[in-house]
């Protein structure tokens, strides 16, 4: 990984390593819920892989690509019942596929360092006597985002800036794809961007009073544009355009997780009548099959997003 990140990752189908003799499994929004309470101890219950053939593992790789050398906080975020009767298990492999070393994680949390000789990896989750578990995701973290300071919400300095165009392009940063050289590289041909970062870390109302009173004060001199390119992004920039009436742009995907939540902290707002969201794309782009939508990054749909019609402000002409 080449910039300060974090990876989320979900369990969102079945592969050839997952346990299912007797298994209730269920994808939801909110966690993979399984019940199985006749799996052996000691046995693989589901495995998620850097790298995959797909003919042979009928899968896609889930993990992100670490970096030689570097270490990393990993964190596991599920109930299980009995208590502690999962544990997880790093596996290092070699370029030529054979084992280099192994991890074995039984908290919730732990430090790694990637190992210098390492090509690729795997994680396991491993059953020790487990009857139901609700799986909702693995994060990964670099060493250079682990202090809590680092995961404030941060609105950057405008990039790309014209000084002769009055728009401010407000975009909202997928908070699983927080790959910001590449977000830069994919909205390059969007003048007066604004990022913002870590919006849905702490306490979302603080954040939310925050960026009211930051952007309530650009609406005189500039027309903004909220931005989202992904299923929580795109929440967030359509309620930020209900506080302050605004122009928003946005994809298909949307989080019911993340409108539920917000739901309760709208309340307090006095909403403007907003205006009808641009959705910019209303499908996926038809390359990668549904399957890996949750592993390829969203800043793809901006390939779809005219810039002339972002950098113009042509919308309070209307």
């Amino acid at each position: 990984m080449t910039l300060n990140n974090y990876f989320n990752i979900k369990w969102k189908h079945i592969n050839s390593s997952t346990f299912m003799y007797g298994t209730y499994l269920s994808f939801k929004e909110k966690g993979t819920y399984f019940e199985n309470s006749l799996v052996p101890s000691g046995i693989v219950i589901n495995e998620w892989n850097m790298m995959s053939y797909y003919p042979k593992d009928k899968s896609s790789p889930t993990l992100p690509i670490l970096e030689k050398g570097e270490i990393y906080q990993f964190k596991f975020d599920y109930d299980v019942e009995p208590e502690s009767s999962i544990y997880f298990k790093v596996i290092y492999y070699r370029k030529d596929g054979t084992e280099l070393d192994y991890l074995i994680v039984r908290n919730k949390s732990c430090e790694v360092t990637y190992p210098e000789e390492a090509y690729s990896y795997k994680i396991q989750m491993i059953n020790a006597a487990a009857e139901r578990i609700i799986f909702r995701e693995i994060t990964i973290l670099e060493s250079n985002i682990i202090n809590d300071s680092n995961l404030e919400m941060n609105i950057s300095e405008v990039i790309n800036k014209q000084s002769d165009l009055n728009v401010r392009n407000i975009i909202f940063v997928e908070p699983s794809f927080q790959d910001l050289e590449l977000l830069k590289k994919a909205a390059n041909e969007f003048y007066n961007v604004i990022l913002v970062i870590n919006w849905d870390r702490n306490d979302m109302s603080d954040n939310i009073d925050h960026l009211q009173g930051v952007f309530e004060n650009f609406v005189n001199e500039y027309e903004l544009h909220f931005i989202g390119y992904g299923p929580k992004s795109n929440i967030m920039a359509q309620s930020m355009g209900q506080i302050i009436k605004s122009q928003v742009f946005k994809t298909y995907h949307e989080s019911k997780e993340l409108s539920k939540q917000l739901e309760s902290i709208m309340g307090k707002y006095q909403l403007k009548l907003a205006r009808t969201p641009y959705v910019y794309r209303y499908e996926s782009d038809g390359f990668h099959p549904q399957y890996l939508e949750n592993t390829l990054n969203p800043v793809r749909y901006f390939k779809y997003l005219d810039a002339t019609l972002i950098n113009r402000g042509y919308f309070n002409e209307i």
